[in-house]
C-alpha cells in the first residue's frame, strides 16, 4: 500500500500519526481483511462482519509505527438462540518507507489458539 496525495516529503514522527490515521481510515477497505485473524479459537463459526475500527496510530522510532484498532465478532446460533458476540482490541506494527509504501508486520496474525485467551 502506498501513501497517496502527500505534497511533501514524509517526515516520520509523532506529528505524522494523525496523517497516517486519516489515510488508513480512507483506505481500510483495501487492507482490513488482512488484519482480522482466524477466529476459530473463539468458535468455528465466529466471524467479523463489520470490519475494523481504527483507534489510533503510535510512533515508536524512525519509520516504525503501531496501528491500534478493534473489531466486533459474532457467532450466530440460530437454532439454539444462543448467539454470542464480542469485541477484540488489536494492534499491528508497520513501517513507512521513504517512497510512501506502508508495510504491515502480519506475523502476529498467524495461527492463534485458545491459549491466547489467557
Amino acid at each position: 500500500m502506498v501513501l497517496e496525495g502527500l505534497t511533501s516529503e514524509i517526515e516520520n514522527g509523532k506529528a505524522f500519526c494523525q496523517t497516517l490515521c486519516q489515510f488508513f481510515e480512507k483506505q481500510k477497505e483495501t487492507f482490513e481483511n488482512q488484519l482480522i485473524p482466524d477466529l476459530s479459537y473463539i468458535n468455528n463459526i465466529a466471524e467479523c462482519v463489520t470490519g475494523i475500527e481504527i483507534k489510533s496510530v503510535e510512533h515508536h522510532f524512525k519509520n516504525q509505527y503501531t496501528l491500534n484498532y478493534k473489531f466486533d465478532w459474532t457467532v450466530y446460533n440460530g437454532c439454539s438462540d444462543l448467539d454470542e458476540m464480542g469485541t477484540i482490541a488489536a494492534h499491528i506494527s508497520f513501517r513507512v518507507e521513504n517512497d510512501g509504501s506502508v508495510h504491515f508486520d502480519c506475523s502476529p496474525l498467524d495461527d492463534r489458539s485458545t491459549a491466547d485467551e489467557l
